[in-house]
Order: C-alpha cells, then sequence, then structure tokens
C-alpha cells in the first residue's frame, strides 16, 4: 500500500544506501497504482509534482502526456523510476569519441521500475494515446545537480 509521507519518511532514511535499496522502495510503491492515485489524485494534465526536494534526494511524481517525448539527457545522480500508470519506453545511450550512440532499450508498464545509474544517458517517450504516470527518485538535487 502506498502511503506518501510513508513513503517519503523510507526514502530518506534509505537514500544513504543507494539505488538498490530505494529501487525496493519503488517497486513496492507502484505495485498498486490505484493506491498511488488515491494519494495522488488522478492526474488532470501532464506535467511534474515535487513530493520531496533535498540536496541529497528527489522525489518526483511525473506525468507524461500521450506521445510525449525527451531527447536524450543524463542526471548526475542515480535515479529509480517506477511506473504506477501506462508506459514509458526508455532508450539508453553512451558517450563515444563522435557524440553518443543507441545501446539498449527497456519498455516498462505499470508495476515495473528500472534504475539508472549515476553516468547514465537515456532518452523516454509515452509511446501510448493516453497520460502515463511514474514515481522518480533521484539521489541528488534534481532541480540543481552537481
Amino acid at each position: 500500500m502506498f502511503d506518501r509521507d510513508h513513503f517519503i519518511e523510507d526514502c530518506i532514511t534509505t537514500v544513504g544506501e543507494g539505488e538498490g535499496a530505494i529501487g525496493e522502495l519503488v517497486a513496492a510503491a507502484v505495485s498498486d497504482g490505484s493506491r498511488v492515485f488515491a494519494e495522488l489524485g488522478e492526474p488532470t494534465h501532464a506535467g511534474i509534482q515535487t513530493l520531496y526536494r533535498a540536496p541529497n534526494l528527489t522525489i518526483i511524481n511525473f506525468v507524461w502526456a500521450p506521445c510525449m517525448s525527451l531527447m536524450p539527457h543524463d542526471h548526475h545522480m542515480f535515479s529509480v523510476v517506477g511506473i504506477y500508470a501506462g508506459r514509458e519506453d526508455n532508450v539508453f545511450w553512451r558517450r563515444t569519441a563522435g557524440g553518443i550512440e543507441a545501446y539498449g532499450a527497456k519498455s516498462l508498464s505499470a508495476g515495473d521500475i528500472t534504475t539508472l545509474a549515476r553516468d547514465a544517458i537515456h532518452s523516454v517517450l509515452n509511446p501510448i494515446a493516453r497520460m502515463s504516470c511514474a514515481i522518480h527518485v533521484y539521489g541528488g538535487d534534481f532541480f540543481a545537480p552537481p
């Protein structure tokens, strides 16, 4: 069962253990999408809702618009993404002498998570014709990366 305040407190006490421990919390949180909706509300539009922000931890509720995409980017900190409604496709990129190249992909559906290392580069697509919703937890300040 997802409880917003309890989830935030668990992340605060666990962030020092790294992305594996945070991944367990996120997996449990998104295992019941209806409970997440009950706590965070049904989205009416795409956007981001900051649930918690500190120098060592940011928790965001992301709502992706239908067919929305983000170009390749990195976060300079680990992140864990958990989908509680819809779908998210990630393409993973690596640096080369000439720039970056794709080297893998992962589709996430409700209940799935993925963990991105500090140096990961990815692009994101919501490939469906309805909003997709995800909890993102970052091991740093998402809005002021190092």
